[in-house]
């Protein structure tokens, strides 16, 4: 098997900063990611027009989440062979043709269909881009190149899900996926003019995927991911719901809103490769999750108004997306022999995460009220910084047995 020093050496020759490669992937993922996320920005509208109570249409989000998270560690041992422009083309179409179906659909079935769908196309995507751009730079540059692939998923949350929910509160929830669509087609076009073909990577098989699951210390240091998302969906696949609950606001207060955390989500996400790179990717996610503790309950039990409310959700974002990239690099380092499956499992936590998160804030929003969405989330939270430490002392008893 390759080595991924071997690998970087290879494919950064050409380009030894692997920015020719970083940008297209970003877009791919910024596309996927406003696909992915929009339905929380028109959660509204699409309940009411699909017939659907706002807390039972927080499951359209629910499934997505669990077919990518059941679904990507899989597609992509299967894959494992297969050339890596042309399998993230074949994904972004399969994303392409379940955003058309989603488009078109004017009742619930069809959309919860097509969403299982695009996280088939979601789910070979983005853990491949993640893999080709830390396999393109330097070891010494792979959180920075990590954090630009993922700015995509950022991006989407300043621009791309705002603006959604803005075409979605005015001229119909279908009118965001067909903008989505339309990104899709940009992505794939820019892929086949930039990414060149048989760019060395690491094959992966369902061997390697097998061996993988049945190792107790990487298994439980990338199920970190699901606790410290779950945290962070018990609210916010119900942001639109909260916002309108406490500012009286509809599709303006949803839309600045969302601007605002999707602002702090990309200063997050390069927040965390710098710290990352400063104080190293474990005291990195231990400060996030502790401070969950205080945010999280604040933003239902606070009665903010719009700028308050505005600074809060932002430091809130901000924190919450600097976890991705100090996560994936200690994955990465844990398991350097078989990065596509381990990116690709952290992957399918990120969105177990979701789907777990959007559950629990759901059966909570509709026993308790939306109150308790807050402190609901503090409780994961802290959960997941006691994850963090159980999956530290693993990397310790294991770091003292091979030395």
């Amino acid at each position: 098997m390759t080595s991924s020093s071997s690998i970087s050496e290879q494919n950064k020759q050409s380009d030894p900063k692997g920015r020719h490669l970083l940008m297209p992937l970003a877009f791919g993922n910024f596309a996927i990611g406003i696909g992915a996320f929009i339905v929380i920005g028109i959660l509204s509208p699409m309940a009411d027009s699909l017939g659907l109570t706002k807390a039972d249409a927080g499951w359209v989000m629910t499934f997505y989440a669990l077919s990518y998270a059941l679904t990507s560690p899989v597609l992509v041992a299967l894959t494992g062979g297969f050339d890596r422009r042309n399998l993230m083309i074949v994904a972004l179409g399969i994303f392409f043709v379940a955003t058309l179906a989603s488009a078109f659909a004017t009742t619930p079935e069809p959309v919860f269909i097509a969403r299982v769908l695009a996280a088939f196309g979601a789910g070979m995507y983005t853990p491949n881009a993640a893999a080709v751009a830390a396999s393109s730079v330097a070891p010494e540059r792979r959180a920075m190149a990590l954090a630009t692939v993922f700015s995509g998923i950022a991006v989407a949350q300043v621009l791309g899900v705002p603006a959604g929910s803005y075409l979605g509160y005015t001229l119909g929830w279908q009118s965001a996926f067909w903008a989505v669509a339309v990104l899709l087609v940009i992505a794939m076009i820019w892929l086949l003019r930039v990414v060149p073909r048989g760019i060395a990577f690491q094959p992966t098989s369902l061997a390697v995927l097998g061996r993988t699951l049945l190792t107790p210390v990487p298994m439980v240091a990338v199920t970190i991911t699901t606790t410290m998302i779950s945290s962070y969906y018990v609210m916010f696949t119900f942001i639109a719901p909260i916002v309108e609950w406490r500012l009286g606001m509809g599709r303006d207060g949803v839309t600045i809103i969302l601007f605002v955390l999707g602002v702090g989500a990309v200063l997050g996400n390069w927040l965390g490769g710098y710290l990352t790179n400063k104080i190293g990717p474990e005291r990195t996610i231990m400060v996030i999750a502790l401070t969950q503790l205080i945010f999280l309950p604040a933003a239902t039990l606070y009665p903010f108004g719009l700028v308050d409310g505005a600074i809060l959700f932002f430091i809130w974002s901000t924190i919450t997306w600097g976890f991705i990239v100090p996560q994936q690099t200690r994955l990465i380092k844990a398991m350097p022999h078989a990065q596509n499956v381990i990116l690709a499992l952290n992957a399918a936590c990120i969105y177990i995460g979701a789907a777990v998160g959007s559950a629990i804030g759901g059966t909570f929003y509709r026993i308790f009220g939306i109150e308790w969405l807050g402190p609901v989330g503090a409780v994961v939270a802290f959960l997941g910084a006691l994850h963090l430490a159980l999956s530290m002392r693993q990397f310790r008893i294991a770091e003292r047995v091979t030395a």
